[in-house]
Parts: C-alpha cells; structure tokens; sequence
C-alpha cells in the first residue's frame, strides 16, 4: 500500500515543469552547504548593530555633513526579545507575523547551527525569541519581552522616498564605521556613493532522488527561505521547482537558513527544540543569494526534511477533486521528525485528538513528555528509513490518515 502511494505521488516529482529543463545539464555543484553544521549555534562575541538610531544618525552626518544637529532620525523599528512560557504564547507571537530567531542577530557566529538555547533559560522550555516589530506595536503584557535597541530601516521610512539622501550609501557606511566593512559586497576603504548597491537575494533550493527526474535536482518546492543581516530581514516561499527571490535588497552578507514552514499551510518540527518549525542553516554568504542541492550524502536531518517536505507539499497539491479526489489533511499540520525512533503515528494532538499516554508512548517512548508543550500531528520514526523513497512513502501513508480524520473527526 506505501509503495502504491509512494508511486502515484512520484509521478508528480517526474512530470514537473522543471525550468533546468530548458537548458543543457551539464552537472550540479553539490560541494555547498557541506560543511555546514546542523546542530547548535555557538555565539562569539557582541557586533555593533549598524542600524541602531545612534550609528545610522552619525552615518548620516558623515556622508552629509550639513545635516549635522538638524536631520533627527526618529526609531522606525525596535530590535526585541521575547520570553514566551508555552506554546499558546508563541503561537501569538508567531501570529503577529514577524521573522522569529531563537538566537541574537548582533552577535559572531563562531560555528553556524540550526538552533539556540540559551543557557540561562531551562531545558524544555521556549527560549528568549528575537525579532524587530514597528515602533508603534502593542507589546502584550502578558508575555515578558526587552527592548534591545532602536532602530532606523531607511526603507521603513516613507520619507526617505523623497528626502533626496543616498541611503543604500548611508547604511553602507554605518556597517564600514560600525566596524561591520568586511560584511560588504564593496570594499569598505573604496566605498562612495557611485559604488554602493543593494541587490534581492535569488537562488534554487533543490534536492536529488535518484529514482526521479533522471537523477537531476527536483524542486524543495514551498518552503521559506529566510535571510537577514543584523535586524534587515528578508523571506520569501520557494515556488514549485525550488526558485526563490527576496523581496528585499541587501548590501553585504547575509546569513540564509531553510525553515521549514511551507506555504501549503503544514511545518515540520525539530526533536527537542519547542519551535513549530525547523531550521536549516545555508550560512553566511554574499547578497546575490545561495544555491543548495540536497543529496543523500548531505547531512541526515536536512535530507529527511527536505524529503518529507516534499512529500507532504505533493500530496497537498494533489488532493483536489481535478486530481485525486482525496480530502487534504487539516490546515495548520504539524509534523514532527524522530530519527532514533522507527514507528510513526497521526496523534492529530493539535486538532483537537485525545490519546492516553501509556498508548502514544509506544511510538514516542521518553519523548512522550513533550507533547504537553507542543502537541504535533504527525509524528515520523524514519530510523530505518534511509532513501528518497522510502521517506517519502512514510509521509504520504500517515497523511493518508490525516485526510481520514478530516472527514471523520475525533
């Protein structure tokens, strides 16, 4: 039965309108992202935020130096942290829509990772959330949060449209007098206002199944790709073969990562890590954007992520009375990945199911004791599955079962 499933999902993967296509294959670079770790990020020591009010103030007095004591830049934004106590609170945080880091964005990156913890919060709980909100946001007072900074984003400001300043200029030279130069696309010792650009962010992220495509790259279709430098951020959902392009420019690196929130309304979480949605580090690179290919040989938990996601991406798109007739899963799914563990389960805990512990502890084991901070959907054991194939017929049968309690409730 799942390799019945397995095969007519497939087919989807095989027929796709692939824009590599068009042009003659002569081989994929799979060399980047290896050396990426996939475990926790470890922090050096504190950056000066470029975008803070004070240091895009004296960048403005510096390129224009006849604004000096007259031109105010009043805060656009505020770079925040927030301490939610439990899923209930982060989900509200979420709501508000804002790009979510688990980790500071004005600190060194010593070794890249997929996630943070921060030591002086407890295991098992939510640890302190980073973002940047408008400085007109209703903080909610039940949840704690700091202010960290005040910022100025000259392109949160409508009045930069007609002020007549070079600010792509401005911001560059806060990074150069910051002590941030080295992040630039342009030589810092060289910079002027003829030299410094901005550029969207643009890429494909793809992954390779042997027995698909001819063994070329097929989309990692959905997904978001985040980016950001200091507290500029970016994000965009990759289209159906994988491209990506960020609505907003940068002029430096910036540090890219996969989340795994796709625009079929589904996540995929990571063990251990309370979040709703996973993330894979792409690194530090220049502003132009990354390009990735997932192979087999890649690092296990991006592989497997990428696979489900895929998987479940396909079988929503097929579950349409045009195609298969078969009622889609609920909205908002959750899906989380084990990878020691071999049995996998459709609790449908977030929506609303009821199953005694000593029952879902058969296929959770110790891990049973975290459902009460983030109840999942899916739960997926792929130990013993290794290949393309074999994960992806994994997802398709239990969302199978998703689709059945979707017509037949609790």
């Amino acid at each position: 039965m799942k390799r019945t499933i397995y095969s007519l999902f497939l087919l989807l993967a095989l027929s796709s309108c692939d824009k590599n296509a068009l042009d003659p294959y002569d081989g994929v670079d799979y060399s980047y992202g290896k050396d990426l770790e996939h475990e926790m990020i470890v922090l050096g020591g504190q950056l000066n935020n470029p975008y803070t009010t004070e240091n895009m103030t004296k960048a403005l007095e510096t390129a224009y130096p006849q604004t000096k004591g007259r031109e105010i830049l009043d805060p656009t934004n505020y770079y925040v942290r927030f301490l939610p106590e439990d899923d209930e609170q982060y989900r509200r945080l979420e709501a508000f829509g804002f790009e979510i880091l688990d980790h500071p964005v004005d600190y060194e990156i010593l070794v890249e990772g997929d996630y943070y913890q921060d030591p002086t919060v407890g295991e098992n709980k939510y640890t302190w959330q980073y973002c940047v909100v408008p400085c007109d946001f209703e903080f909610p007072s039940d949840i704690e949060y700091q202010i960290l900074d005040d910022c100025y984003i000259a392109s949160e400001d409508p009045a930069t449209k007609s002020d007549g300043y070079d600010w792509d200029y401005i911001e560059a030279l806060s990074y150069q007098l910051t002590g941030n130069g080295d992040m630039l696309a342009t030589d810092a010792s060289v910079l002027t206002k003829a030299s410094s650009s901005k550029i969207c962010p643009a890429g494909r992220i793809t992954i390779v199944d042997p027995d698909a495509n001819g063994g070329k790259p097929i989309g990692v279709a959905g997904v978001k790709v985040s980016c950001n430098s200091f507290v500029r951020f970016s994000s965009c959902f990759t289209d159906r073969d994988g491209y990506y392009e960020m609505p907003r420019s940068f002029s430096g690196k910036v540090r890219y990562r996969l989340i795994f929130q796709n625009e079929k309304d589904f996540a995929i979480g990571v063990n251990l890590i309370l979040v709703p949605a996973s993330v894979s580090t792409l690194g530090k690179n220049e502003a132009d954007g990354v390009n990735l290919t997932v192979t087999e040989d890649s690092e296990t938990k991006l592989f497997r992520r990428c696979v489900v996601n895929n998987a479940a991406y396909d079988y929503y798109s097929r579950c349409t009375d045009e195609d298969m007739g078969i009622v889609p899963p609920p909205s908002d799914l959750r899906i989380w990945i084990f990878h020691s563990l071999n049995r996998s389960s459709s609790a449908m805990l977030h929506h609303g199911a009821f199953i005694d512990n000593s029952i879902f502890s058969k296929y959770l084991g110790d891990y049973t004791k975290l459902i009460k901070f983030f109840l999942p959907d899916i739960t997926l054991g792929l130990n013993s599955c290794g290949s393309y194939m074999e994960i992806y017929s994994e997802v398709c049968h239990e969302l199978s079962h998703a689709s059945h309690f979707r017509q037949v409730g609790t």
